[in-house]
């Protein structure tokens, strides 16, 4: 059973339902670079020795402003496509939110070995810069790993107790076929169709069930 909403219902402040779609992806990008460069100017004109927003670096910070912008949108439809097909596994979706979070974190990482740090010697400042190098990093690897082991464990409780439904409504349907030889042949005939037609649904449906991936860390049958 597949369920289709007509629209998807999930419509956060950075793109939001107006008129009869969201902003379309023109836009999207208008804003998330407008963010970055609004960043990057507001940046450089503070700074009294200009010199230094190229040295630090600071330029990779409008980058990764605006890189994440569009990570949100572009995760924010991929999220939307994911609640059109609730009886199909995609956990692949996760891996993309996981790359995006992956491209920050490289980004992240520019910029933290780009920045001058002062104290660099003393061990809580090296702990608090391997931190911020490392949390973008765990991010991203959590994105998949996390949800993957849990949505293993319930993906795998849903095929068992589904699988013996089905079983179930099989043996249901065979039963009638007891009765047929006190029946005319045509309507012997007509009540074997439907049956059949039940049988091979249930067939169909038990196909699907094992082919369905555990989670996303796992293969594709």
């Amino acid at each position: 059973m597949t369920i289709i909403p007509k629209q998807p219902g999930f419509y956060p402040f950075y793109d939001p339902y107006r008129g009869s779609d969201t902003l379309n992806y023109l836009r999207k990008i208008g804003v998330a670079v407008g963010l970055g460069a609004f960043y990057v100017l507001a940046q450089y004109y503070s700074l009294p020795d200009k010199m230094a927003f190229f040295r630090q670096y600071c330029w990779i910070l409008g980058i990764i402003i605006s890189t994440s912008m569009m990570a949100l949108y572009i995760s924010t439809d991929v999220f939307r496509h994911s609640l059109k097909i609730m009886d199909e596994f995609e956990g692949d979706a996760l891996w993309f939110f996981g790359m995006l979070i992956g491209a920050v974190a490289v980004l992240v990482s520019i910029y933290m070995f780009g920045v001058q740090w002062a104290f660099v010697y003393k061990p809580y400042v090296q702990v608090i810069f391997l931190s911020w190098l490392a949390i973008p990093y765990i991010v991203a690897i959590s994105v998949v790993l996390i949800p993957g082991l849990a949505v293993r464990r319930q993906v795998s409780y849903y095929k068992k107790d589904m699988a013996s439904t089905l079983k179930q409504e099989e043996a249901k349907i065979y039963a009638p076929y007891k009765r047929f030889d006190e029946k005319e042949d045509e309507i012997i005939i007509t009540e074997k169709k439907e049956l059949n037609k039940e049988l091979d649904r249930i067939q169909d449906d038990l196909k699907k069930l094992k082919s369905m991936r555990n989670s996303h860390i796992d293969g594709k049958n």
